[in-house]
């Protein structure tokens, strides 16, 4: 796993096995960072959106992670939103 700043440089990198999940790794990776200040912000996809990770980030680093929410993601739409033709009339939120 790798941790870059906003211009691509490394900021924490550590090498595991591919069964755990990303979540369960960002601590772990930070304390194998490279450089000595820790980021003010983490951007991760979806697979981040965990309520546990915002608390321990921010209690024990300061960071504060952004994620979007895994639940705006599920691509539903809302019923009163007209309906794309490649969106499925079943997956339309009544």
């Amino acid at each position: 796993m790798g941790i870059a700043d906003g211009h691509g440089l490394p900021l924490a990198l550590r090498t595991e096995s591919a069964s755990p999940a990303e979540v369960k790794l960002v601590e772990q990776t930070l304390e194998e960072r490279i450089v000595a200040d820790v980021p003010e912000r983490l951007i991760g996809d979806k697979a981040y959106d965990s309520d546990r990770l915002d608390r321990q980030l921010m209690e024990n680093y300061g960071i504060e992670m952004i994620a979007p929410n895994k639940q705006a993601m599920s691509g539903a739409v809302l019923s009163d939103t007209p309906r794309p033709a490649w969106i499925p009339a079943s997956d339309i939120v009544r």
